[in-house]
C-alpha cells in the first residue's frame, strides 16, 4: 500500500551538500517507523512526481552521463538539486536513493517500485505514465550510479548509531540569590542543550548543567578531538582518500 501525506517535501540544498533537507526531514520522509513492503510518494513528492513524467528522455539522459563522468560524488550528487533542467526532480531523485537504501533495493527493484508507486498515485494521468514507463532505463541508470548510492550509503551511516546531533548551545544565565528583600549574590549557570534527532527523524532536547571545572573540561576534549580529527583527515586526504564530516554528511 502507497502511503500518502506522511513526508515533510524536499528542501533546497547546496551543490556540495549530500542530503537535498536535513537528514531529520529526509528520514521522516522515508517513513523508517512503517514496515514498508511498497515504495512510499508523500503528497510533498507528487509535484516533482508529475515533473518527471513531463521530462524528456533526453534530458535523463544526459543526467545519468554526468553522474558517471569523474569527479566527486558528493558535488555530483548535489549538482541534481541545482539542476535547472531537473527542476524539483533532483531531490526526488535523491530521496528514493535513500529509499532504496533504507530497504535493501537493488536499483532495478527501487525503480520498478517506484514505477508501480507512481501508476497507483492516481496524480498521472494515461500519457504521463506512458512516458515515466519510458524513462525507466534512465531511471535505473541514474539511481544505480556512484554518486546516489554514495549519497545513500553516507546517509545511512549517519544515522546508525540511533541519534544524530542536529544543534548544540551552550546557554549563560544568571540567578539571583535573594534573602527576603536583600540580593545576596548572583549565581552565574551553563547550561549544555543538546536537539538530536533519532532514526526515525523525531527530535528530542537534551540540557545538562555545567560547572566551571566541567565547561573547562568539555572546551579541552572538544579541542582534543577537534586535534585528532585534522590529524586523521590530513593522514587520509594524503593517501587519496576522501573523508566525510558526518555531522553534515559532506565531503571535507
Amino acid at each position: 500500500m502507497i502511503q500518502h501525506g506522511r513526508g515533510t517535501g524536499v528542501s533546497a540544498a547546496t551543490v556540495t551538500r549530500w542530503t537535498s533537507a536535513p537528514v531529520r526531514d529526509v528520514l521522516q520522509r522515508v517513513n523508517l517507523e512503517l514496515p514498508m513492503s511498497r515504495l512510499s510518494i508523500p503528497k510533498a513528492d507528487l509535484p516533482a512526481l508529475t515533473h518527471l513524467a513531463e521530462l524528456g528522455g533526453d534530458i535523463l539522459v544526459s543526467v545519468s552521463e554526468d553522474l558517471e563522468k569523474p569527479g566527486d560524488p558528493e558535488a555530483l550528487s548535489g549538482w541534481l538539486i541545482e539542476n535547472e533542467k531537473l527542476g524539483p526532480v533532483g531531490g526526488l531523485l535523491r530521496t528514493l536513493a535513500l529509499v532504496g537504501r533504507k530497504l535493501g533495493l537493488t536499483a532495478d527493484t527501487l525503480t520498478a517500485e517506484f514505477v508501480d508507486a507512481a501508476a497507483e498515485s492516481s496524480v498521472l494521468s494515461e500519457e504521463q505514465l506512458r512516458r515515466l514507463r519510458e524513462l525507466t532505463p534512465q531511471l535505473r541508470r541514474i539511481l544505480g550510479s556512484v554518486p546516489l548510492e554514495s549519497y545513500a550509503k553516507s546517509v545511512d551511516l549517519i544515522t546508525d548509531r540511533g541519534a544524530s546531533v542536529r544543534r548544540v548551545r551552550v546557554i549563560t544565565e544568571t540567578r539571583p540569590i535573594f534573602r527576603e528583600s536583600d540580593v545576596l549574590g548572583v549565581l552565574i549557570l551553563e547550561t549544555l542543550r543538546i536537539d538530536v534527532a533519532d532514526e526515525r527523524g523525531r527530535t528530542r532536547t537534551l540540557e545538562m548543567h555545567l560547572t566551571a571545572d566541567s565547561l573547562r573540561e568539555l572546551r579541552e576534549h572538544c579541542a582534543r578531538a577537534e586535534l585528532k580529527h585534522d590529524t586523521l583527515r590530513a593522514t587520509l586526504t594524503g593517501a587519496g582518500l576522501k573523508v566525510f564530516n558526518e555531522a553534515e554528511g559532506a565531503v571535507e
